[in-house]
């Protein structure tokens, strides 16, 4: 995958939200393992890409729904945001003014947020070392699945 840009709305890089578990490994190849999720009822199984540092989740209706990652080249308005200070992530154009809910635990903190976008952030000691992105929810109950997955310059 030439870019790990994320798109909030969308995914990251190459990796769109709805798109299909065969259209995933078309993209990063075959992945270095394939679980069933056992632990939620809309998540079909868990793409693990381990060159890559990153999990994809495929929901029901073989669509692609949730992506974890801790590859270094991940990043957000041009800036890369693995080991990155957590109060520099939040200040970026595309999270100014989120309202984040923050978890402490005792090894790390957690900053999430649902609205508009689904995105968490895992810290320790202040800087990012994982990110977590979902499709958004469009309600309570249905996310808010990209209408167009087709583009002439990216092939999907």
């Amino acid at each position: 995958m030439d870019s790990f840009e994320i798109d909030l709305a969308r995914g990251i890089g190459d990796l769109a939200f709805g798109m299909s578990r065969s259209r995933v490994i078309e993209l990063l190849g075959e992945p270095s393992e394939s679980l069933p999720d056992e632990d939620d009822n809309e998540v079909v199984c868990l793409l693990r890409f381990n060159d890559l540092k990153l999990t994809a989740s495929i929901y029901e209706g073989d669509r692609l729904g949730y992506l974890r990652t801790t590859n270094p080249a991940v990043s957000l308005d041009g800036e890369r945001l693995i080991d990155s200070r957590i109060d520099a992530v939040r200040q970026l154009p595309s999270l100014k003014g989120v309202d984040w809910d923050v978890d402490r635990y005792t090894s790390f903190d957690t900053f999430d947020t649902y609205d508009p976008f689904w995105i968490q952030f895992r810290v320790e000691y202040q800087r990012v070392v994982h990110v977590e992105l979902g499709v958004p929810f469009l309600n309570d109950e249905e996310y808010a699945w990209p209408t167009t997955l087709i583009s002439p310059t990216r092939g999907f």
